[in-house]
């Protein structure tokens, strides 16, 4: 019902990437540059991202890979952009399209 897709979007599309960016891009990337080259910095925050979102997909391991690169993909945003808030923006939105699809395979129009 609408009345629970609403609550659930506003989590999924401005909570949850607030949340996981501050976390991983934001401390994490952040604190790991300061000991190791860029690259394993991002690398390591990179899989960690991808490896705690597979309890939330009943571990489907095929789905490791599309985490995994969409982590690379915000980690180079963060350091391009020399902030998060970029990366936040491109989360919601990443998370709107999967959100939006779902809600259409679950319910399809017609």
């Amino acid at each position: 019902p609408l009345g629970l897709r609403l609550p659930l979007l506003v989590m999924v599309v401005g909570v949850g990437p607030l949340v996981e960016e501050l976390l991983f891009r934001g401390v994490l990337l952040s604190a790991l540059m300061k000991r190791w080259p860029v690259g394993w910095a991002v690398a390591v925050s990179s899989l960690l991202f991808a490896l705690v979102h597979l309890p939330g997909l009943e571990y489907q391991w095929y789905a490791l890979p599309n985490l995994l690169l969409l982590a690379l993909l915000l980690a180079g945003l963060r350091l391009r952009a020399g902030s998060i808030w970029p990366t936040v923006l491109a989360h919601g939105v990443n998370n709107l399209l999967a959100t939006a699809a779902w809600f259409v395979a679950v319910n399809p129009p017609g």
